[in-house]
């Protein structure tokens, strides 16, 4: 059988001296599948590296605070060293003060405790004699033995006379036996005031 195309032969001239146009497809998915190979690798590294940078950045900053910290804690010791120094110097400040308020009190009155011991032992008859005397805010208590009450009335009358001592009251008395021998041990207690002082000071 015999055939015959009627149709006419396509004209080529127009692209390039009559070569025949070729389309190479498969080029194109190359490049665009290694483009977008690319773009995901890109995708997947920058996130990483930004990831990384903040990393570097949050672990110097923490290495930074831990320095501080243990440096703190190294000036901390040391402020606890100065706080004891500070809280015995202030105990031994206190301590001074006080000693330094009853030298104060026993210099104010230590005119006064002589003159009130001049007075007591001036006063103070034969036979007589003291165990105790106890003075404190212008009150003095007197306490001893004596051979008889007789000594003591004497003894209370002289007290009376000498002008420095004043309410004076007999607290107690009684006999007692001392090595054989009965004396008398009795206790008083008045007031003491030294008028001479008092009118120097009035000066």
């Amino acid at each position: 059988m015999i055939k015959i195309n009627l149709l006419k032969k396509k004209d080529t001239s127009d692209f390039g001296g009559g070569m025949d146009y070729v389309s190479d497809s498969s080029g194109f998915d190359e490049r665009e599948t290694k483009i977008s190979v690319s773009a995901i690798l890109v995708a997947l590294v920058v996130p990483l590296i930004i990831c990384g940078f903040l990393y570097l950045q949050q672990t110097s900053k923490i290495s930074s605070l831990e320095d501080t910290k243990k440096a703190k804690q190294v000036e901390l010791e040391t402020y606890k060293d100065v706080f004891k120094t500070l809280a015995t110097f202030k105990k031994v400040q206190a301590i001074l003060e006080r000693k330094n308020k009853a030298i104060e009190e026993i210099t104010s009155h230590k005119y006064t405790a002589v003159k009130l011991l001049d007075n007591v032992s001036t006063t103070l008859p034969d036979f007589v004699w003291l165990n105790l005397i106890d003075f404190k805010g212008g009150m003095l208590v007197i306490s001893g033995n004596a051979f008889s009450y007789n000594l003591v009335s004497e003894f209370i009358s002289q007290l009376k006379n000498i002008g420095h001592f004043y309410d004076i009251q007999l607290n107690n008395s009684k006999i007692s036996k001392k090595k054989g021998s009965e004396v008398v041990s009795y206790s008083l207690r008045c007031k003491f005031e030294d008028k001479n002082k008092k009118e120097e000071g009035g000066k």
